[in-house]
């Protein structure tokens, strides 16, 4: 199981994204659907890219997690939302944050697969500036580049500072 969510990472982006619009176009041959050049097309194929970061670094946390803290909270009476929400959220939820910052990083930065899935109206801001680049080069691409550069640092940061990687490493409790 582990090997099929970890596929995306194996397999080019150019390649994924040719696959991607070809199953779309044989969906829509198919059923009449048409996800080439939609916006549903779009974040399916980002999320197809971004599940297996966003799972890994759920499951690195998952596996240091304790069982015996659910069995704990279970026998003082909390029901299994309560100990889900009292006890294992807050303890996986830096991986989770995780998962979401590196997912979101590799789908704002991703070309391939928004240049072959997007459409008129669909393109993302990493396909703006590559076309940019190609036909217009500018100082505001410069200037653009930059800013994302400063405001990515800054995101960084401020994350470090909020969650830390220190919680990710601190040793979990048995009491």
């Amino acid at each position: 199981m582990g090997l099929l969510l970890r596929a995306p990472l194996q397999i080019p982006y150019v390649v994924t994204g040719i696959a991607f619009l070809q199953a779309y176009y044989l969906l829509a041959a198919a059923t009449g659907l048409q996800l080439r050049a939609s916006y549903a097309g779009l974040v399916l194929g980002h999320v197809f890219l971004a599940t297996p970061y966003a799972i890994g670094s759920t499951a690195a946390v998952l596996h240091r997690f304790n069982p015996r803290l659910e069995e704990a909270a279970a026998s003082l009476g909390a029901g299994p939302w309560r100990v889900f929400r009292r006890v294992t959220l807050p303890i996986i939820l830096p991986g989770v944050y995780g998962g979401a910052l590196y997912a979101f990083i590799v789908s704002f930065g991703e070309v391939p697969v928004a240049l072959f899935l997007g459409g008129p109206g669909r393109t993302t801001f990493p396909v703006e500036m590559f076309a940019s680049m190609q036909f217009d080069f500018s100082p505001a691409l410069l200037a653009v580049s930059t800013a994302m550069l400063l405001i990515s640092f800054v995101v960084l940061v401020l994350i470090q500072r909020l969650i830390g990687l220190d919680a990710l490493m601190r040793p979990q409790s048995t009491r």
